[in-house]
């Protein structure tokens, strides 16, 4: 936009470079003010309904209520055992604790896609530190210590990571508007 902007300005004598530059810094930083404003009244809504559940659209929410809802199947068969022992809350704290690991560990300007890994080697070393940043967690909002079955294990996290792609895909694609003849758009 901001390319478009700077190029008719110079085709008709308008704004100076720097004052595009300007223009672009100061809509750059507007983007805070707008996201807390958004959060302040999406949060009085969610009080004024007396709403007890964690609000997904929350600011800490957003990316753990994405990857819950593009990956709760994916989790659902390696971590049956978590799932059946704690209920159905380990899921919600289980994609908290993800969501938390990617924000940590993966860089801002990397490419916008879910954790694809190229080979089974680096699947097994980022499968290692995810459980055990999960665990970590866990471990603290279930107040555990020691071997617990809320507590993952790499091969679980594993196949979990095996299993997101696709899942994902899945869960885009049937989300996807359809035209009247059924047929993607």
């Amino acid at each position: 936009m901001f390319n478009f902007i700077h190029s008719h300005a110079i085709a008709h004598d308008g704004l100076s470079p720097g004052e595009v530059s300007d223009l672009r810094h100061s809509f750059l930083e507007s983007y805070s003010s707008g996201f807390d404003f958004f959060d302040a009244i999406h949060r009085e809504c969610m009080n004024a309904s007396r709403n007890a559940r964690a609000d997904p659209f929350s600011r800490d929410m957003i990316l753990p209520s994405l990857l819950s809802t593009c990956g709760k199947r994916a989790a659902e068969k390696p971590f049956k055992v978590e799932i059946s022992v704690c209920g159905i809350g380990w899921l919600d704290d289980f994609f908290i604790a993800f969501a938390k690991y990617i924000s940590e560990n993966i860089r801002p300007d990397a490419e916008p896609k879910l954790i694809v890994f190229t080979n089974k080697k680096e699947c097994e070393e980022k499968a290692d530190l995810i459980s055990a940043s999960v665990n970590g967690y866990i471990a603290t909002v279930w107040n555990i210590t020691g071997a617990h079955a809320a507590k993952t294990t790499k091969d679980e996290v594993q196949r979990f990571l095996e299993l997101l792609p696709n899942e994902a895909r899945l869960v885009i694609e049937a989300s996807r508007p359809r035209s009247i003849s059924g047929d993607l758009k």
